[in-house]
């Protein structure tokens, strides 16, 4: 079967008109161009969608890992994307990557696009550390970083936000929330901070992450580092503790310059299809390309599912994926 493809308006996009017959199709679509943009203005059967991209037994979960789950959309099989302000922007970044685990695939399916903007954005990765400068190309091969995340008990602290409860239910321990990211695969501690008069626990979790890691014979750079840069979270959380910080190995804090200047990569390795029509379904390589969101006006109803599983792994000196 050949897949059609509507390529007059937006040549840098893989949009096509039939679905792929097989997951073997869509991986030589997703090979080839990194995602695919199935656009035949009827809605698609979600469980054919749901078998392309490996089953429903290879189906991830948000709170599998340690994430909060979010609600399904009523009457599909698709959860809602992120719950952000529609005022802004979510920038850069490939999904759970600075997790132990994260999907392979990333699927969106647009219910109802909104009355204006609110474009899932996607960037090729590949493309984005080729934009770098060398010197800044070789400081991504043999540096890496660590994400630091921070969790509480309970929500609404004045600093901190992220809650373990939401994660393992209502009375979990901080010893449960240790045990439970230990056994992921991050280094815990528990340590305990006054606020109010008050003494709340706290459990930060770390994981080494590469900067640019190689996949399918490309050196992709990681775009989920943007997403840690302090500018975004004070336009996000205001004055709140940023909850999860990126360092250098080292124990030292990236520069603004360092995240702006990655930023500015990705921005300009942005692939375009003039935002989505109602009944599209957007596949992703979770690895090559990397999704945002712009910011919207009016009701918008995007799902996601996330397929496959994937893991960084350090051999012979170099990040790779498995």
């Amino acid at each position: 079967m050949i897949l059609n493809k509507l390529t007059h308006q937006y040549p840098q996009a893989n949009i096509c008109n039939t679905i792929p017959a097989s997951t073997e199709q869509l991986i030589d679509q997703l090979s080839e161009h990194g995602h695919i943009l199935i656009r035949m203005d009827m809605p698609l059967n979600e469980d054919k969608i749901i078998e392309l991209i490996g089953g429903r037994e290879n189906l991830m979960s948000y709170n599998e890992y340690g994430t909060q789950e979010r609600e399904k959309i009523s009457g599909s099989q698709f959860i809602n994307v992120t719950n952000w302000r529609k005022d802004l922007e979510l920038p850069p970044h490939t999904e759970l990557t600075h997790h132990t685990d994260f999907p392979q695939y990333v699927c969106f399916i647009c219910k109802q696009p909104a009355q204006y903007a609110g474009e899932t954005t996607i960037y090729d990765c590949e493309k984005a550390f080729a934009n770098l400068t060398p010197s800044f190309q070789q400081e991504a091969m043999e540096k890496n970083v660590i994400f630091v995340k921070k969790y509480v008990k309970k929500q609404n602290h004045k600093k901190y936000d992220f809650s373990w409860e939401k994660v393992l239910g209502k009375n979990s321990t901080a010893e449960e929330a240790v045990s439970h990211w230990t056994k992921l695969g991050y280094t815990c501690s528990m340590y305990q901070e006054s606020e109010n008069g008050s003494t709340i626990d706290i459990v930060e979790i770390q994981i080494k992450r590469p900067i640019a890691y190689h996949y399918k014979g490309k050196v992709c750079l990681h775009s989920s580092i943007i997403g840690v840069a302090p500018y975004w979270y004070k336009e996000t959380w205001g004055d709140k503790e940023p909850q999860i910080i990126v360092k250098w190995e080292d124990g030292n804090l990236l520069s603004d310059e360092q995240f702006r200047n990655m930023e500015k990569v990705f921005r300009s390795a942005r692939i375009f299809y003039n935002n989505y029509q109602k009944n599209d379904v957007l596949i992703l390589d979770n690895l090559r390309i990397a999704h945002g969101r712009l910011p919207f006006k009016g009701e918008r109803v995007v799902g996601i599912l996330m397929g496959g599983k994937a893991s960084f792994e350090f051999q012979e000196n170099k990040w790779i994926v498995k």
